[in-house]
């Protein structure tokens, strides 16, 4: 029996080469992406300055060592040049350690998307497994059957993944994912996540309702296929695949940055050994016992002990056991492990929304600064809805701050602030701030419901916050 569930919970080196590779790339997409927000988040005269950071409890970042947008930028070429090292499998464990403590000063520091909960998912389960023991995937090995290693980190690695996928499917609606299947159609409307391929599908309800039963399936039969003990190269080929299948589509229609990417990388980790022996025409050799390494170290109770404490706190918000104790509370705090399975829902959304910048400058004329500051052509001020909302929210990230300081602006009211204040520094600080002085700044942003799957609602638009620009420009770039 222990063979049995050993061969379904093994990891192959190469597909563990090729996890490491892709996950690599994908810290290396975020460093950069953070990269070109330039003084916006790195400077810490910013939209983003240490005195309004929201987390207290445990919090720490190595960003925050010191108050200088060099060291910000340092950190983020730091974290390329390791990602990279570790992309070649050089010190592959001390990489993977070093861009979890990086990656969590992320976390801790700046807006995030999913994709970066991701990234932080894959390192810190990956502690413990061989990354590195093999650097080329590609290359023809000499023994096929040595590649197979299971160990206590690998079932953590699975049983993690399969909470994912599951949190994912159990907490969803199930009259938008499994009866009326609009779960799909109303997360292309959702602010400006939708690429301009997702705006197109959006037009056909019928693909977007097929859209939701396969990805509502695949939820579902990812765990079970990744553990089935019957017919386990198979099957979990075949959901290895789909899996990939539907983080790219993600990618292409929703513009989630690097979330699709981290999950990419992560379902590649579980590619069987089958896939291997077929991409290098090695046939199977019956006279060798096709059974994976048991790996045992003292360290590997560690990824169990962080499992432990996920699953007991999970419980304890459905009732089922009673309040985490202290310590475990730390260990989840310190190490950003305090995420909620209901976080990994998604759909349900009836809402699309951008937004509205007005700036007024000394002689009454007015224009929309935020349309100014992202370099779009037109900056007129339009309260309807634009044709392409996503090209308002540049990426991700910026999306996730304009949806944190107006929908959900209790929590991060201060940040309104200080993002009209940057606003004014800037555009005070350019040339034409320097001709035409920006005297008031004015916080909204335009939404329109949906009301159905063929039908949208009215347009409305709502005023936040009113500021005088009467901030002399700082040392931000113009």
């Amino acid at each position: 029996m222990f063979d049995k569930y050993c061969t379904a919970f093994y990891l192959d080196k190469r597909s563990l080469a090729l996890f490491r590779i892709f996950l690599a790339i994908a810290i290396i997409s975020c460093a950069i992406n953070y990269l070109t927000f330039g003084d916006a988040w790195l400077n810490p005269e910013g939209l983003l300055p240490p005195s309004l950071n929201l987390r207290s409890y445990n919090h720490w970042s190595v960003f925050d060592l010191f108050q200088s947008s060099l060291w910000n930028y340092g950190l983020f070429i730091l974290t390329i040049l390791i990602s990279i090292l570790m992309a070649f499998g050089i010190h592959s464990q001390l990489c993977v350690l070093l861009l979890l403590i990086l990656t969590i000063s992320i976390e801790n520091r700046f807006t995030v998307s999913g994709g970066t909960v991701g990234l932080r998912l894959g390192l810190l389960w990956s502690l413990f497994i061989p990354l590195g023991e093999i650097k080329n995937p590609f290359s023809k090995p000499i023994n096929v059957y040595e590649n197979k290693v299971v160990s206590l980190p690998t079932f953590c690695f699975f049983a993690k993944i399969s909470i994912f996928y599951w949190a994912a499917f159990f907490n969803k609606d199930f009259n938008e994912w499994g009866i009326d299947n609009t779960a799909v159609y109303y997360s292309l409307w959702w602010g400006g996540l939708a690429t301009q391929l997702g705006e197109i599908i959006r037009e056909y309800p019928t693909v977007t309702i097929w859209l939701t039963r396969i990805t509502f399936f695949i939820e579902f039969a990812a765990p079970i296929f990744l553990i089935s003990t019957y017919r386990n190269e198979i099957l979990r080929l075949i959901m290895v695949f789909l899996l990939l299948g539907m983080h790219l589509g993600i990618e292409l229609t929703m513009g989630l940055e690097e979330f699709p990417f981290a999950n990419f990388a992560i379902a590649l980790a579980f590619l069987p050994s089958s896939f291997w022996n077929w991409l290098n025409r090695k046939k199977r050799d019956d006279s060798i016992v096709d059974r994976p390494t048991f790996i045992f170290s003292k360290w590997h109770f560690i990824p169990v002990y962080l499992l432990i404490c996920v699953t007991w706190k999970n419980l304890h918000n459905f009732n089922i056991l009673p309040a985490v104790a202290e310590p475990f509370k730390s260990t989840l705090s310190y190490l950003r492990l305090e995420e909620k399975w209901s976080m990994f829902k998604g759909g349900g959304e009836y809402l699309t929304f951008w937004p509205v910048v007005i700036a007024r400058n000394a002689e009454g004329t007015e224009f929309d600064a935020w349309k100014w500051y992202i370099d779009l052509d037109d900056n007129r001020v339009k309260k309807t809805m634009p044709e392409h909302v996503g090209n308002l929210t540049p990426d991700i990230r910026w999306e996730k701050f304009i949806t944190n300081i107006t929908l959900y602006r209790g929590l991060y009211l201060p940040y309104q602030d200080q993002f009209l204040e940057f606003l004014c520094k800037k555009l005070n600080g350019s040339e034409y701030g320097k001709v035409n002085t920006i005297t008031e700044i004015r916080l909204g942003w335009g939404w329109r419901e949906v009301k159905g799957i063929n039908k949208f609602g009215p347009e409305g638009y709502g005023e936040l916050k009113i500021k005088r620009c009467d901030i002399q420009p700082s040392t931000l770039d113009s």
